[in-house]
Formats: structure tokens, sequence, C-alpha cells
């Protein structure tokens, strides 16, 4: 057994899916916030003052409760959430550290650019959070309660948006879950190992 594996040829080709992908979200999400909005700049602004950042803490809090909240309550509740959560270990276990940090950054930054500063103000919070949870879909292409949890996340991060108007707030937010995750998962995925490379030892 190996503490640190290197990325199978599919788990490879899942980063750079998924890297491409986050970048084109973002690229989308800052021209149209540019040329339609003309919020981006006022959207990444970051002179706060005390009370400001009071409340930032405070919504970051409420996220990361209410993001691992469910995920703690659907694990439990959905056998199609575990399925989904057992193939996230076989695909992001192998991750590294940074590697996390790379797809955590990637993926909160590029989804809340591009749906909550560049679709919510077009469409509305209600119908930016479907959509962000139906893009959310499941390995057979259909929505599950994986989609259903990142609606609900949608939900909250676009209200804290609609609030502060801070996509520095909203996109940190979602990259610390996204981070704590991918650890979770890292962390799993070595458990998995060490047990099957005890069995294969005795």
């Amino acid at each position: 057994m190996t503490t640190n594996p290197k990325l199978t040829p599919s788990q490879f080709h899942f980063m750079r899916s998924a890297s491409l992908s986050y970048l084109i979200m973002m690229i989308l999400g800052i021209s149209v916030m540019y040329l339609y909005h003309g919020n981006f700049a006022e959207s990444f602004r970051w002179n706060w003052d005390q009370a400001q950042w009071i409340t930032a803490l405070k919504c970051v809090g409420i996220s990361l409760g209410f993001s691992f909240g469910i995920h703690y309550l659907f694990e439990g509740w959905f056998g199609g959430y575990r399925q989904l959560m057992n193939l996230m270990v076989e695909i992001l276990g192998p991750c590294s550290f940074l590697g996390a940090f790379y797809l955590a950054f990637l993926s909160g930054f590029g989804e809340e650019i591009l749906f909550r500063g560049a679709i919510q103000p077009f469409i509305g919070l209600v119908p930016a959070s479907i959509l962000f949870g139906l893009v959310h879909l499941g390995p057979d292409g259909k929505p599950n309660a994986w989609s259903l949890a990142a609606g609900l996340m949608g939900l909250i991060l676009g209200y804290i948006y609609q609030q502060t108007s801070s996509l520095w707030l909203v996109a940190t937010t979602h990259m610390i879950i996204n981070f704590i995750s991918i650890l979770k998962l890292r962390r799993l995925y070595h458990q998995r190992n060490l047990s099957e490379w005890k069995v294969d030892s005795e």
C-alpha cells in the first residue's frame, strides 16, 4: 500500500475535465459580469469595516454548518447519496493536499462567479439555485439527492450574495466547503486502503 498513490487514467481524466469546466465557468461568468452587469470589480472589492467582517464570519459559519448538516442528514437518508460519495472517494480520494486546494479553489470561484455573479442577477435567486442544483447531476445524468443538496446550498450562498454583493464572501465560503469535503474523501480513501492492506496481509 502507498500513502500517496498515483492517479489512474480515469482519475487524471476527471481532474483535467473538471479543471476545464471550472475555467470555462469562470471565463463566462467574468465576461457576463463585466460586459452586461458592470459589477465585476465592485463584487470583488474588499474594503470592509469591522461590522462587515463580523457579518462575513457569521455568513461563513452558517453556510458551513448548513452544508455539513445537509451532508450528514442526506448520507443517512439517501442510498443514492452514499453511492455517489463512494464514487467520489474513488475518484478524488488519491488527490494530494495541494490538488484538493486547487480543485476547491477552481470549483468555488468558477461556480460562484457564473451562478451567483452572472446568472442570478438575470433570473433571480430561486431559479439560479434550481439551475445550480440541476448541473450537479448523478452519474446516470439524472437529478438526485446530491442535486437537491447543491440546490439548497446554492439558495444559501445566493441569499448571502444578494444581501452583501460580495463574491469574495460566497466564493471563499464555497471553496472552504469543497476543500474540507475533498480532504474528507481523501481520508476515507486512505482508511479504506489501509483496511484492505491489513486484510491482505493477514
